[in-house]
């Protein structure tokens, strides 16, 4: 068997249909598309209001606008958030705090937020996993909801999507909901919600060039639309992975509560051996095992013990594992069996 492709995009023939439907209907720009996807997406996620923007870059910088920081602000992040938000914040002249994470579910700790002092917090959900604690809601400070990895993930009846005052949802070709590029960002509430307005009024003519087009949007559509579908098939995987990771002694990423439904996005483990070993035995069986957490925006503090100190494992120690519905049975099993054998 050939070397396992550690991705690929799940796009089904309708999908491609549906885009080209946009191409002979001649309106591939900004258009009805875009907010039709924009109306399923603040449906499905429990928002007022929202926009679809080009970049996950467009998205972060719109959310610091609609959370109010400017030059001088402090943003708190979990040390496993995207590095870009920390690149982003700093650029805009904004202070990241880097926070350590919640050893439970691998997203920010709600008692280090509580004493940072910041004007706004990132709550990053990696690999699936959700931050089940309804106090986040109570800080008094604007939370933006990171949902690109963890969207129809939910603990008990609390749902990715549900916390943040702003959710971002990235929709590059390897998220769950992809639109080939672009993310989405949306608000909760009605003060947000006129704001969000105020942002598309200031950016006038300029908008045009920042909104997602309607070729891409029509792809999002159709893969929102399979969404349950797509995360049911993960779902059995991550299951089946599971099961063979409990042979050994490595620890799976995330909660391991029974109220916890994770969407199977993605297959993330803690390892209690060296990392470059499993990738050397992955790669023996055709089988990529690529770092979990290499582009964080706690990599540069790698060795600071004394502030994130439950983060540091995750970074040096975390990797994941091939999961996606096109997935064929045969490499399904050879991955778990891999996983089942970790040295």
């Amino acid at each position: 068997m050939s070397q396992i492709e550690f991705y690929k995009p799940t796009i089904k023939r309708k999908d491609m249909d549906a885009v080209l439907q946009t191409m002979v209907d001649e309106k591939i720009g900004p258009g009805e598309k875009r907010q039709e996807f924009i109306d399923k997406l603040c449906q499905l996620l429990g928002l007022r209001d929202g926009m679809v923007l080009r970049s996950y870059k467009d998205a972060i910088q719109c959310a610091f606008n609609l959370a109010g920081l400017k030059t001088g602000s402090c943003l708190a992040l979990s040390a496993l958030a995207p590095g870009l938000y920390a690149s982003e914040a700093r650029i805009a002249g904004i202070d990241p705090l880097i926070l350590d994470i919640d050893g439970e579910n691998g997203c920010m700790s709600l008692e280090k937020l509580s004493q940072s002092g910041s004007d706004a917090a990132v709550l990053d959900e990696p690999c699936g996993s959700v931050a089940y604690q309804k106090d986040f809601k109570g800080t008094g400070i604007p939370i933006i909801e990171d949902v690109s990895q963890s969207i129809g993930s939910a603990y008990a009846d609390e749902k990715a999507g549900m916390t943040g005052d702003i959710v971002i949802c990235a929709m590059e070709e390897e998220n769950l909901i992809s639109a080939a590029g672009g993310a989405f960002v949306g608000v909760r509430s009605k003060d947000l919600s006129d704001k969000l307005k105020q942002y598309r009024d200031l950016s006038g003519r300029l908008l045009r060039y920042l909104e997602l087009p309607d070729l891409n949007s029509s792809l999002g559509l159709v893969q929102l639309d399979n969404l349950d579908e797509r995360l049911r098939k993960r779902k059995e995987i991550f299951k089946i992975y599971r099961q063979n990771l409990q042979k050994t002694g490595h620890k799976l990423f995330g909660l391991s509560d029974v109220d916890f439904d994770i969407n199977g996005g993605y297959f993330a483990v803690l390892l209690n051996s060296k990392p470059q070993d499993v990738i050397k035995f992955g790669f023996r069986y055709q089988v990529p095992v690529r770092m979990a957490f290499e582009d964080t925006a706690g990599c540069t503090m790698i060795d600071d013990f004394d502030r994130i100190p439950t983060a540091i494992p995750y970074m040096l120690r975390g990797v994941v594992f091939p999961i996606y519905p096109f997935l064929s049975q045969q490499e399904i099993e050879t991955v778990a069996k891999v996983i089942g054998h970790l040295p």
